[in-house]
């Protein structure tokens, strides 16, 4: 949980600069502004923690911000948060799926012929994509392969694949199978494997 003078909210995400809060409940008309110096405090398990943020993006259900001061208690809320992560334990049949690697968290944005998504999971035979923006499509262009480019934001890296379309879901889930394994395939899931042991998610 983190709280301000403006909102309670949840802890969405974390690093080492900054965080973004979600499931805002705000307290008052009043905003931060992107820029402002705002008090928040949060607790990790019985560890209550008091620090200053700089909101980059205000929206109605989330803020992103970077952390401002100080950065002894910042640094060490996040090796807290950190800390419990690594405690996480997946469950028993996810296990099992060793293949699979749910890869959500690293906001890989995904632009295909059917849209542009966030990538969900990855494995040696393909992925899924969370559509987000629909685009219209001429279905017998879905028959045949098609390339689709894969953004890695936190490494500022695109990486373009060629696919096939193995299902679509009611949801907005796209499965797709990896057409063809060349370098550019076998480089995007080389970087998200390593990003997935940087970040200590496997």
């Amino acid at each position: 949980p983190v709280e301000s003078e403006y909102f309670v909210g949840r802890v969405e995400n974390v690093s080492l600069g900054g965080m973004k809060i979600s499931n805002l409940t705000w307290l008052s008309d009043k905003r931060p502004s992107e820029g402002e110096e705002v008090y928040v405090k949060t607790r990790v398990e019985d560890k209550e923690y008091h620090f200053i943020i700089v909101p980059v993006k205000v929206d109605e259900k989330f803020i992103a911000s970077k952390f401002e001061k100080p950065v002894k208690v910042t640094s060490e809320f996040f090796y807290h948060c950190l800390k419990l992560l690594e405690q996480e334990v997946s469950p028993v049949a996810e296990k099992r799926q060793f293949r699979r690697f749910n890869v959500s968290n690293l906001n890989i944005i995904v632009d295909t012929p059917l849209g542009m998504g966030i990538m969900k999971d990855i494995s040696l035979g393909g992925l899924s994509v969370k559509i987000k923006k629909p685009y219209e499509v001429d279905e017998e262009i879905l028959k045949n392969p098609f390339a689709i480019s894969c953004f890695i934001p936190s490494r500022g890296e695109e990486f373009i694949i060629d696919t096939k379309l193995v299902e679509r879901t009611n949801d907005n889930i796209v499965r797709l199978k990896v057409h063809k394994w060349n370098e550019e395939a076998l480089k995007l899931v080389s970087t998200i494997l390593e990003l997935l042991v940087e970040n200590k998610m496997v």
